[in-house]
């Protein structure tokens, strides 16, 4: 399954989760899950180069924030998750917010 990966917390920490039923041990396990959310969010914040194996991937988020075209935003987002294979069917900014309707397609 292509979202199916390793979880990221709210500070791009690797989410674990303590399966011990006895509360003086210790039993993490790494949390799987959908990370199709999460690859969104990571291509919008990230900048370009960052990511070594696709230099070209990467919105740079904070790079529009003042930017007087915000059309191109949307554009530009779109192009950068079809680029990492997501289906897009739509990319608007709606009182102040970035909307994205993306999925992974299954095979």
């Amino acid at each position: 399954m292509i979202g199916t990966g390793l979880l990221l917390d709210e500070n791009l920490d690797l989410m674990v989760q303590d399966e011990s039923s006895d509360p003086e041990e210790k039993d993490f396990h790494l949390v799987i899950g959908d990370c199709s959310q999460q690859h969104q969010h990571l291509i919008l914040i990230t900048q370009p180069g960052e990511w070594k194996d696709a230099p070209a991937l990467g919105l740079g988020l904070e790079n529009w924030l003042n930017n007087e075209r915000p059309g191109s935003l949307e554009v530009a987002t779109k192009r950068q998750l079809d680029a990492h294979g997501f289906t897009v069917n739509q990319v608007a900014i709606q009182n102040g917010e970035l909307l994205i309707d993306a999925y992974y397609e299954e095979n």
